[in-house]
């Protein structure tokens, strides 16, 4: 019987090769989709889930208001925050504070620029539940001095020699005593420090600084982490850690209609929910990666209206066969396993080809997705049960319906021709053809804004000039020394010699990077204002003319006033701010902090994009003095410069700091890595959309095939009699243009929705021109035209002998 039954199933689908072929190259392509969809979903989903205890886990988050209004929302807190938890909440069972910094890490003559590493309490390890390979996790980071490394910088500094008891230098100065090796991070974590060191070396190397620090600073650095008892509501305690600030605020502060809000959020949340100043890096996005997912589903609908309409449309043609064998005594049952084991072999057999077509794809999708896809599929071999799991839906799904409608029809109806009406094949068919248009329609308004919005960005006017602009790591080895200043003049000129150097300078925060200081200031000359916070960075006299930003009124710096902080440049933003009607009002006037410490605004220049177009423009004011750690040299390049320029500038680098890295990187490139999510986004979107667009034309050609099977001897009648070919295209196609139309009406709402909320993720954004959803309308109505005519051409110019011969 089995062996019959297999017989039958594989002779079907031999004698309909063109069905068969149409219905598994859709279930390929789309469970493919679908199952990468879903790990990349996972993925994103499993952020720091690694971490023990990682649901009871939170970073403590801070909210600045001033007059009720929000100033910023920082992913960093106050040096207070995590002491006073601990001590005034006894759900809060432990605390950890974390000084987020890129370092340049020595051992030896083995150095690595660029590196992340925390300056942390001797609590972190305990509270941030990393895996230690050696060393105590409660001891390591106690004392002074003291470090913990990752297993990879462990490996990169000492090979297969033991770390342990080892020293390392931080920038060359600062040298530490290697205490123990921790497991390196994944990278499904948003913390991403290689290295950790004793926050305690603040007491004894700047003293305030480190863990014995209970002031409300510190905001711009540091990060607090909490564990709370199991099953602790965070609402709750966060409820009553903001009563108990409300009672300790400082006078100072609430004085100057300050007011700090403090929330706890889940580590395993950050990822993709936080969004916030000061992040680790960029986050992914929780509305991206849902939007992901919808679409994989999509994809599989699609997939499965394919197989529904066509399998359908084929069961009402093989009718009379179903007929003929109940009245041999076939059952409802004994039809009902036969169409669902017919729908289960194809979904099988296009199971098989899925799993070799993941394998070949998954390299590709790593690439794509931007995240280790092969080794996620090693570790984690449950998820192939996802695929077997999406096969035993699709049979259900695709084969149910017409399986029960046939099972349960009555052989004289079925032998009389009357098996549905055709208003109730018409409506069920039809409706899921209006589901696929709506789909691609949908997904192609999604495409076009994305990619409107993306090339907004890359052609936006961010108010300073990006393009051949070198930008390197000022050298870190000289933090906090007093030749740093005068070892950058020697190296400036040398290059500056070079008749493919325009200009040369340096600035604290290069371009792209967060402004992460900030300076509140309350009076303006003589009068008392609403504090004013204006992020801070440190230029010099070349700065303007580098970046090519407009000077609104007065005077670029002069190289006198360098070192002097009694002379500022502020932004429009700062202007308006500081409610001055014209740059102009604002040349001559003071700002400070008090009555101390009097800055003199010498010059306004326009607003620039500092960090990335999802935030807004900050108010800033700039200082000329030489950034005394860190920083960035910027040097503009002639357009015609030769590839050789940087070998030059490599070597007047290296003579003049032999021991510091030389990492470089042009500002257009930073600039366009700060949309690499969205641009990934975008491409995906683009690659899904047009898979869909693949499937959905599979699916019309399949079911033109079968309405032209259909009609054959109608349009051979109507070309007996005079009909031409235009007539017969259009009998054919007018249905399916019909629901075009209705499919772009009821989707243009929904995508326009659905985009506008996407753009809210962007303070400067484009438009949801009327011509988007034209586009998306005529490209669908154009594909489902080419898809369906093509096979109406074949029928309108068939001899119409043909189809009536057999009368």
């Amino acid at each position: 019987m089995f062996k019959l039954l297999l017989k039958n199933i594989f002779r079907n689908l031999f004698n309909k090769k063109s069905f068969t072929l149409i219905n598994v190259t859709g279930l390929c392509i789309g469970i493919t989709i679908f199952f990468m969809l879903l790990i990349y979903v996972m993925y994103e989903n499993s952020y720091d889930k690694f971490i023990p205890n990682s649901e009871n886990t939170y970073r403590v988050e801070l909210d600045i208001f001033r007059n009720g209004e929000l100033l910023s929302g920082k992913a960093s807190a106050t040096y207070n925050i995590g002491p006073l938890l601990k001590d005034a909440i006894p759900q809060v069972t432990r605390y950890a504070r974390a000084g987020f910094e890129k370092c340049l890490i020595f051992r030896e003559e083995i150095s690595f620029n660029s590196q992340e590493l925390f300056w942390v309490d001797s609590t972190f390890l305990n509270t941030i539940n990393v895996k230690m390979l050696q060393g105590d996790a409660t001891t390591a980071l106690a004392a002074p001095y003291t470090a913990v490394l990752s297993k990879d910088m462990a490996f990169k500094l000492f090979g297969k020699e033991d770390p342990v008891g080892q020293i390392i230098s931080i920038n060359r100065h600062l040298k530490f005593t290697v205490n123990g090796v921790f497991e390196s991070l994944p990278h499904n974590s948003h913390l991403n420090f290689k290295l950790l060191i004793s926050l305690s070396t603040g007491d004894v190397l700047l003293p305030g600084w480190g863990t014995q620090n209970r002031s409300w600073g510190g905001y711009d650095w540091l990060y607090t982490y909490v564990n709370l008892e199991a099953g602790t509501n965070p609402l709750e305690v966060e409820e009553i850690m903001n009563n108990k600030i409300t009672e300790l605020f400082p006078q100072y502060l609430s004085a100057d209609n300050f007011n700090y809000k403090f929330h706890l959020r889940k580590i395993e949340d950050i990822h993709l929910t936080s969004h916030r100043e000061n992040e680790f890096k960029v986050n992914g996005s929780e509305k991206n990666t849902n939007i992901l997912f919808i679409i994989s589903l999509l994809i599989i609908l699609t997939v499965w209206i394919n197989f529904i309409n066509i399998s359908s449309s084929e069961a009402f043609e093989k009718a009379k066969g179903i007929g003929i064998k109940k009245v041999n005594g076939a059952t409802k049952w004994h039809i009902l396993f036969q169409f669902l084991a017919e729908v289960f072999t194809i979904n099988l057999i296009s199971l098989i080809l899925t799993f070799v077509l993941i394998q070949i794809s998954s390299g590709i999708f790593e690439s794509i997705f931007d995240i280790p896809i092969k080794m996620y599929l090693n570790t984690h071999f449950y998820l192939y049960l996802y695929l077997f799991l999406i096969v035993a839906i699709g049979t259900l799904i695709s084969g149910i319906y017409p399986a029960i409608i046939m099972a349960n029809i009555k052989p004289q109806c079925i032998l009389k021709g009357t098996v549905l009406s055709a208003k109730h094949k018409f409506n069920f068919r039809k409706s899921l053809l209006f589901f696929q248009l709506f789909i691609t329609i949908t997904l192609l308004i999604s495409v076009i804004t994305i990619h409107k919005q993306i090339n907004y960005i890359r052609t936006a006017d961010i108010g300073f000039n990006k393009d051949f602009v070198l930008s390197i790591k000022a050298p870190s080895t000289l933090n906090m020394d007093s030749t740093k200043h005068k070892k950058y003049l020697h190296f400036k000129s040398e290059i500056l010699a070079s008749p493919y150097v325009k200009s040369v300078t340096a600035n604290t925060y290069a371009m792209g990077d967060e402004c992460r200081s900030s300076i509140t200031y309350n009076q303006l000359n003589s009068n008392e204002i609403q504090g004013i916070s204006c992020t801070t960075n440190n230029i010099d006299e070349d700065f303007i003319n580098t970046f090519n930003i407009n000077v609104l009124a007065g005077n670029n710096f002069l190289f006198k006033q360098h070192g002097k902080m009694n002379k500022a440049i502020i932004n429009e933003a700062a202007v308006k701010s500081l409610g001055l009607s014209s740059a102009h009002k604002a040349i001559g006037s003071y700002l400070s902090i008090s009555g101390q410490q009097k800055t003199q605004i010498i010059g306004v220049i326009s607003n620039f994009n500092q960090e990335s177009l999802r935030s807004k423009i900050k108010p800033m004011i700039f200082f000329y003095n030489h950034p005394n750690l860190f920083g960035t040299y910027s040097i503009l390049l002639q357009k015609n410069s030769p590839q050789s320029i940087i070998s030059q500038i490599h070597g007047f680098w290296k003579k003049e700091y032999p021991r510091a890295p030389f990492d470089y990187q042009f500002v257009d490139s930073k600039l366009d890595s700060l949309y690499k999510s969205e641009k990934r986004f975008g491409q995906l979107l683009i690659l899904f959309a047009f898979l869909t667009i693949v499937i959905a034309a599979l699916g019309l050609v399949g079911l033109i095939i079968i309405e032209t099977r259909k009609k054959i001897k109608e349009i051979g009648v109507r070309k007996v009699n005079g009909a031409n070919i235009l007539e017969i295209l259009m009998l054919l196609n007018k249905d399916f243009i019909r629901w075009v139309v209705i499919a772009f009406v009821v989707s243009c709402p929904i995508a326009y929705y659905a985009m506008n909320k996407w753009l809210e993720n962007f303070a400067y954004k484009t438009e949801l021109s009327w011509w988007i959803f034209a586009l998306a309308g005529l490209l669908t109505l154009g594909i489902a035209l080419l898809t369906v005519s093509w096979q109406s051409w074949r029928a309108a110019t068939r001899n119409p002998v043909e189809a009536l011969r057999n009368e």
